[in-house]
């Protein structure tokens, strides 16, 4: 298994950030721009309850009143991976995304993953402002009516 794609968003030099990674990935650019702020991301993605507590510096720019949310699409799984990932994917799946939140309401740490869920639901989830959340599922709902979603404002409802 591999890293595919990182997303970071509202975490220190990074507003929001969508990195491709490939079998080798560099990161070159002048200081600044947020190349350790991508390995920092994923430390605190990796090495959760391990001394690497967030605090209100981690935030892009300040914006502390936003959730910080970093999301990891690993690839190439194999047999051996599947059956570690458990519930979390299906047999012939060769993704797998996890996602990480710092609500900045109060603090919490939330660890998600899309535990054989369907694929279309995955950017929803994984969106931590609630309007967008609303717009993503509002889109899904008129792309696909076959599905018969029921209509849904809150947070809850949508999960």
């Amino acid at each position: 298994m591999r890293i595919k794609s990182v997303g970071i968003k509202n975490f220190r030099a990074l507003r929001d950030a969508e990195i491709e990674f490939d079998s080798v990935t560099t990161f070159i650019g002048p200081n600044g721009v947020g190349k350790s702020t991508v390995l920092r991301a994923l430390d605190w993605f990796f090495n959760r309850g391990k001394g690497q507590e967030l605090t209100e510096d981690d935030y892009s720019f300040g914006v502390a009143h936003e959730d910080i949310s970093v999301r990891v699409t690993f690839t190439d799984l194999t047999v051996t991976d599947r059956e570690a990932l458990g519930k979390y994917v299906t047999e012939g799946t060769t993704t797998f995304t996890a996602w990480k939140i710092h609500r900045a309401s109060n603090g919490e740490e939330i660890l998600s993953a899309n535990a054989k869920g369907y694929p279309d639901f995955t950017p929803i989830r994984s969106e931590p402002k609630v309007a967008d959340m609303r717009k993503l599922y509002s889109g899904l709902r008129s792309d696909r009516p076959e599905l018969e979603l029921p209509s849904a404002t809150t947070k809850a409802a949508i999960e």
